[in-house]
């Protein structure tokens, strides 16, 4: 039977048959460091140049839930397109190098905040789906 954890006044319990077990501390420590490896190892590095444009073509074009997290240090958003092809995995666009027309949109981010937007995207995207690239 599958188990679920819950946190209980800062207690680690897990649900199996129904009842309420607290988890072992050996088990809670390893459970707390894989979760902290694995945030780590997911998340994105900031790309080289954050100074420049955002081409986004998914979760962070206007319209879509990632580019709420951003929209406060954009200081333009314009309607582009990158030469590309894009796959689709589970639910999850995935961009490569190809010869057709993705539409997605460039984000220009004001210069003392373009930092923290990257950040926001990195935090967001995870590290071994997604890598930056420039293009022209």
């Amino acid at each position: 039977m599958a188990s679920k954890f819950v946190s209980i006044d800062g207690t680690l319990h897990f649900r199996r048959s129904g009842k309420l077990e607290i988890v072992p501390p050996a088990l809670e420590q390893k459970l707390l460091s894989a979760t902290g490896e694995f945030f780590r190892a997911s998340t994105m590095t900031l790309p080289s140049n954050p100074k420049l444009p955002f081409f986004a073509y998914g979760l962070f074009k206007p319209g879509q839930l990632g580019f709420d997290s951003i929209r406060a240090y954009s200081t333009s958003v314009n309607p582009a397109q990158v030469s590309g092809v894009l796959y689709e995995k589970d639910g999850v666009p995935l961009f490569a190098n190809g010869n057709s027309d993705i539409l997605g949109a460039l984000i220009m981010f004001s210069p003392d905040s373009a930092h923290t937007a990257y950040n926001q995207i990195a935090v967001l995207e995870p590290g071994k789906l997604y890598k930056w690239e420039t293009r022209t």
